[in-house]
């Protein structure tokens, strides 16, 4: 009798035994990768936010803040000549996977101020207050000191993205 082709039940179950196992290994590293990516994807909204507020302080002539409130919200604040604010606009970063939140230092560091702001002038320049706050850092909720982003603005206006090293025990660009 001629045995028509094809796979027995049990090594269909076998198959799929391997497959779970497989799956059962992949899915702490996607999880990881999903965090990571939402580090990433907040910190390129903000740093979207920031160079749209430079760009509407240049254009407008009038200055506009952006102000970190932790664990998850900042503000963009746009102000007339006379320091009084015209509007603003809340954005929560909370949204994003992996439970994006603000520190305004890395772990380990000083106490930082309840809130940080960043003031874009007419011409285009950024000043930080309380002074020398004008870095702001993305963790998770785990507050895991290894996968920290940091976001610098430079007096120059220019906010760069950096995440930490811990080998080397510096920040690097990316």
């Amino acid at each position: 009798m001629k045995k028509n082709g094809g796979f027995t039940v049990i090594e269909l179950m076998i198959v799929l035994a391997m497959l779970v196992v497989l799956s059962a290994l992949a899915i702490p590293s996607i999880r990881g990768l999903s965090t990571s990516t939402g580090r990433s994807r907040a910190a390129s909204e903000i740093i979207s936010d920031m160079a749209l507020a430079r760009m509407t302080a240049i254009r407008s002539g009038r200055s506009v803040a952006i102000t970190v409130i932790p664990p998850t919200q900042y503000t963009m604040t746009y102000v007339d000549d006379g320091s009084n604010v015209e509007g603003h606009t809340t954005v929560d970063i909370s949204d994003f996977r992996g439970g994006v939140q603000f520190t305004l230092l890395p772990p380990g560091g000083a106490t930082p101020p309840p809130v940080a702001t960043i003031t874009f002038t007419p011409r285009g320049f950024a000043q930080a207050v309380p002074q020398g706050w004008g870095d702001f850092y993305l963790t998770d909720q785990a507050n895991n000191p290894n996968e920290v982003i940091r976001l610098e603005t430079t007096f120059a206006g220019v906010t760069n993205m950096m995440r930490y090293a811990p080998a080397n025990d510096a920040w690097v660009y990316f």
